[in-house]
């Protein structure tokens, strides 16, 4: 009878310990040729959410300029973020964020690659916008 309680109990103060910060952080990467690529991640109330953005040419950087495609967050774990973006209507794409630290502080730096091995790896400096 004591022991579900002292699991519960110590799963409460593990979690307590774990203080995630939030904020908003964003990271853009110029691909020459091909049209800039930005992603926003936002951590709230309600967890992790974001976009990835096609940037306008002509305005490197300005997010508020290029086309949004928000993301479905489907695991959020430390060194390591999971997620679908919708492209086109009915073809998800499953892409995997490696994060080289936690989401938090004033930038932190990660690796976005096609979970299915396909493509080239982006890599981005996230810096802190909010």
């Amino acid at each position: 009878m004591l022991r579900p309680f002292a699991i519960i109990v110590c799963c409460l103060l593990l979690t307590a310990c774990h203080k995630v910060e939030k904020g908003t952080w964003q990271a853009y990467v110029d691909r020459g040729d091909k049209p800039s690529l930005g992603m926003e991640l936002t951590r709230g109330g309600h967890g992790l959410e974001g976009a990835v953005y096609i940037l306008d040419a002509n305005k490197p950087g300005d997010f508020a300029a290029g086309q949004r495609f928000p993301i479905q967050v489907q695991r959020d774990q430390p060194d390591n973020v999971f997620f679908v973006v919708f492209f086109a209507p009915h073809e998800p794409d499953r892409v995997i964020l490696k994060l080289n630290e936690p989401i938090s502080g004033p930038e932190f730096h990660a690796v976005m690659q096609s979970a299915d091995g396909r493509g080239d790896p982006i890599t981005f400096d996230f810096k802190r916008v909010k």
